[in-house]
């Protein structure tokens, strides 16, 4: 009895039949002939184009400052004022006598073509020199004024500020009052290593990604290196510059810096997407009567676009490009139509 009840509930029980899944649809590429760089990448940062820490040249205590952290200002423009009574009262003295040493070297001038066998020339040369070197005081001390109205060297962004109305600023101080930056254009700065850092040049390629933009990549040239390398780290200094109007492009980020040190031509390439690497090691599929055949190949450059192929595949041969699927050698493909 028991076995005709488990044999009835067996029969009741659907029996679920698996579909094979349809072989994937693939696109395919053919090799085409064309230039091609090596990139090298490496971690780099962006700075401003120009960078000024603001430091006092004459002491005093702060009497006015205009300008905040973020402000943009242009080149000439007063930033603080630091109020120096001392040195005004000292110029006004300096230029009084200078007046006077400018009277008296004319009054002896003018004697000496009316009588000069009464005005010797030694006299009138020492009223000269006496004039001259009032007039340097005074040059002197106007400067030194000038120096009290901190003024924007360039148009930027101030980018700090350390000083308040009231604060005693010294001539000497190491602490600059503001550090302002010109970010209308940036630089993007790396390091290469030596053997990648003697083939940067002027011009070459570059390829900026930034952290804080991810998925997007910026292009440049090279525009300087350092022409020498750090003897510590044995690297070259690369930077290239960026134009930056919306000022999107901020001193201090982080960025991958990919420089294009080395360049081959008239060499077969292939997309990238159509090369898969299994423990390090290039290889193609190609369709053969519908299914995926695998060939080893040997690469050269690969600059993210295109691989370089220096052996293993024929001109005008077509190649799988696996997309999402993994293939394996043998597997039934469809190949789509163009």
């Amino acid at each position: 009895m028991k076995c005709s009840v488990s044999f009835a509930i067996a029969m009741a029980i659907p029996v679920v039949l698996f579909a094979q899944s349809p072989p994937p649809e693939l696109s395919t590429a053919t090799p085409t002939r064309g230039s091609i760089h090596r990139f090298v990448t490496t971690p780099g940062s962006i700075l401003p184009e120009q960078h000024a820490a603001l430091l006092p040249k004459t002491g005093g205590y702060v009497s006015q400052v205009l300008v905040d952290v973020g402000d943009k200002v242009t080149q000439g423009q007063t930033l603080a004022v630091i109020a120096v009574p001392e040195l005004e009262a000292k110029l006004k003295k300096a230029q009084a006598q200078a007046r006077l040493a400018q009277i008296d070297a004319e009054r002896l001038r003018e004697g000496r073509k009316k009588s000069p066998e009464l005005i010797v020339q030694r006299e009138l040369d020492k009223a000269e020199a006496s004039a001259t070197i009032q007039e340097a005081e005074v040059a002197e001390l106007s400067a030194l004024v000038g120096y009290a109205t901190i003024k924007a060297p360039f148009a930027g962004i101030i980018t700090k500020r350390q000083i308040d109305v009231g604060d005693y600023a010294m001539a000497s101080q190491s602490q600059p009052l503001f550090e302002v930056m010109d970010v209308s254009k940036v630089r993007a700065e790396t390091a290469l290593p030596e053997k990648d850092g003697v083939l940067a040049k002027s011009g070459q390629p570059v390829r900026i990604t930034l952290e804080g933009s991810p998925g997007k990549s910026l292009e440049s040239v090279v525009s300087r290196t350092a022409g020498a390398l750090d003897p510590v780290t044995r690297t070259m200094a690369v930077q290239a510059n960026l134009d930056n109007p919306s000022a999107a492009l901020m001193p201090g980020m982080y960025a991958k810096v990919s420089v294009g040190v080395d360049y081959h031509e008239n060499v077969m390439l292939l997309p990238a997407a159509a090369v898969v690497f299994e423990k390090g090691k290039p290889s193609i599929f190609i369709p053969e009567n519908g299914k995926a055949v695998k060939k080893t190949i040997q690469t050269g450059f690969n600059d993210g676009t295109n691989i370089e192929i220096l052996g293993g595949l024929e001109e005008g041969q077509a190649v799988l490009i696996p997309g999402k699927s993994s293939l394996t050698d043998g597997q039934s493909i469809k190949v789509a139509t163009p």
